[in-house]
């Protein structure tokens, strides 16, 4: 018949237990190997008396009696430290503002700083002075506009807008025309018009076909790549653009040539 033991406080963390066998001491394998004891010291920062438990293995006495007292110490020793090694700055001397000619005296007077007394007056001294005055050219259109010198340093700000660095980078790659694109400029060559693939024209980009005499262009739209919603309204927003200009659109659809041609050959038939 096994003994029955009743509950008793753990010597260690004083939980309550109920042993297994006569030899247990502890409620768990953690407080048998190390048994705390009640240990005694004094506060760094307010010096008042405080108890704790330390373990016999691997212990590190306490030196605060709480949080509080620790973090108030560390910070009053951060600022002296602090404080102490602080390089002394020279005093930096007054000068006028550049924008209102108020005289101050700068924080800091490194890398060109220590121009302006406050942010708006730097602010405004950049509305005036800085934007708005031509400083780069457009590589495509050669229009003058405005760059920040931050960008320009970093060799950006070529192209006055993503339409002209769009159409420079399409015009420089030798691009083939579709087949769609081939034949409806045979077609219009066997008519006698002079017709010119892949024409780049400001503000809008590039179309398949151009006709300078009849100030005509002719988008060769495959069914695939252009019944998308997104393709439908980018179409829209370049015929848009080219009727705002003064230039007439076609739109030529694989569908229909395939329909022109089925309907040719049963005439001929």
């Amino acid at each position: 018949m096994h003994q029955k033991y009743f509950p008793e406080p753990c010597p260690t963390c004083g939980k309550s237990f109920r042993r297994r066998k006569a030899t247990q001491r502890a409620c768990s394998r953690r407080c048998r190997r190390k048994p705390n004891i009640m240990t005694m010291a004094n506060c760094l920062r307010c010096g008042h008396a405080f108890q704790y438990q330390r373990c016999k293995s691997g212990h590190r006495p306490r030196k605060f009696c709480s949080g509080a007292c620790h973090i108030d110490f560390l910070k009053t020793s951060a600022a002296l430290q602090k404080k102490r090694h602080a390089p002394e700055r020279p005093c930096a001397p007054e000068r006028p503002c550049r924008f209102c000619c108020h005289p101050f005296r700068p924080a800091r007077t490194d890398q060109g700083r220590g121009s302006f007394c406050s942010k708006r007056c730097y602010g405004n001294f950049a509305k005036t002075h800085l934007i708005g005055k031509p400083n780069a050219t457009c590589t495509h259109c050669g229009t003058s506009y405005h760059v920040p010198p931050s960008s320009l340093r970093r060799g950006k700000g070529k192209f006055c807008s993503h339409a002209c660095c769009s159409v420079f980078t399409i015009g420089r790659i030798k691009k083939c025309g579709t087949s769609l694109e081939r034949c409806v400029a045979s077609f219009v060559r066997l008519l006698g018009v002079e017709v010119t693939e892949q024409q780049s024209i400001k503000g809008v980009g590039v179309v398949d076909l151009f006709v300078p005499s009849e100030n005509l262009a002719v988008e060769c739209d495959g069914a695939y790549w252009h019944s998308s919603p997104e393709a439908i309204r980018r179409d829209q927003r370049k015929t848009a653009k080219l009727t705002s200009i003064g230039i007439r659109l076609v739109r030529v659809s694989d569908i229909d040539l395939d329909l022109y041609d089925r309907a040719h050959r049963s005439h001929v038939a």
